[in-house]
């Protein structure tokens, strides 16, 4: 596996992978109005579009594997392939963010995650991340939906960012 950068060369595969990623993640738990308005619409090129400066990309066998995007101790977007869960792809990601985020001198790294995402919170839990939040997501048709805020510190300073 290797991560880089993504570019605009990677946008079509990024888009076909966000949606197979979400409409593999989140349909069991968000309601069929939302999930319908995702296969549809333009949100997963508006995503892609508003975040490529700040994603890498992992890439398998020439292949994207899974992307995430970080910027300013946030990780905004992380998905894997439904072909490529449980190989280790999602792990290398946020290790990727986790030391950029270092590098950009955070402390700590900061994510969000839908309460009913089981799957995705466990994963983040068995990563260090902590719940630190929950707040209701109203841009949810049917909602509101509960989110999970977790943080995970780098240095036992609590998550705040170094002077």
């Amino acid at each position: 596996m290797k991560i880089r950068p993504a570019s605009r060369n990677d946008l079509p595969g990024l888009e076909r992978l966000l949606r197979e990623s979400f409409a593999s993640s989140y349909a069991h738990f968000m309601p069929g109005a939302y999930i319908q308005q995702w296969r549809l619409g333009d949100e997963p090129a508006r995503i892609l579009n508003r975040e490529l400066n700040n994603t890498a990309l992992a890439v398998i066998n020439d292949g994207p594997a899974g992307f995430i995007s970080c910027k300013t101790g946030t990780v905004s977007e992380l998905w894997v392939s439904p072909h490529m869960k449980r190989r280790g792809v999602g792990t290398a990601l946020l290790h990727w963010a986790e030391e950029r985020a270092r590098e950009e001198g955070y402390d700590h790294l900061t994510l969000n995650c839908y309460e009913r995402n089981t799957a995705a919170l466990a994963f983040f839990r068995s990563q260090g991340y902590a719940i630190t939040s929950r707040h209701p997501s109203r841009r949810i048709p049917g909602g509101p939906m509960m989110v999970c805020t977790l943080s995970k510190p780098f240095d036992g300073s609590g998550g705040r960012r170094r002077a």
